[in-house]
């Protein structure tokens, strides 16, 4: 019956080699190293891309802080605390910016100062711009 044998077998030469389905336990191992390598690189790389997202919108956020503060004292000749007008950030033309991460603040504001701070809870590192364009604070860029 060598039509059975070769329906579950192929022929190689003169030699009949079982048919091969499936992976090889080695080829499994080493498919899991590599997925293992590239983790390993990839998982710190994004946490660095989150930090630095992060900072970069607490940066903008500042920015419009700064502008918004500046069209005020434009119009009103002085500079304003935006968490005292009603409702609150609107006088400066914008909604509360606040998440759960980053909370901002404007403080030191007389007619002519004020200094806009972005606070980074979870770390406490903070970013501050002044009336001057003047960046100072603990949080440097990741």
């Amino acid at each position: 019956m060598p039509w059975r044998l070769a329906a579950h077998r192929e022929l190689d030469g003169d030699l009949l080699m079982p048919r091969r389905t499936g992976f090889t336990l080695l080829e499994l191992l080493m498919v899991a190293a590599v997925i293992a390598i590239l983790a390993g690189v990839a998982i710190p790389q994004y946490g660095k891309a989150v930090e630095r997202s992060r900072w970069f919108t607490a940066r903008d956020l500042l920015l419009t802080i700064y502008a918004g503060e500046q069209v005020y004292q434009t119009t009103n000749s002085k500079y304003v605390d935006p968490t005292t007008c009603t409702p609150a950030w609107r006088c400066i033309y914008m909604d509360n910016p606040d998440t759960a991460e980053v909370t901002y603040s404007v403080s030191g504001v007389t007619k002519a100062k004020f200094t806009a701070k972005a606070t980074y809870t979870p770390k406490s590192q903070v970013q501050t711009l002044d009336q001057d364009r003047t960046w100072g604070g603990t949080w440097a860029m990741p």
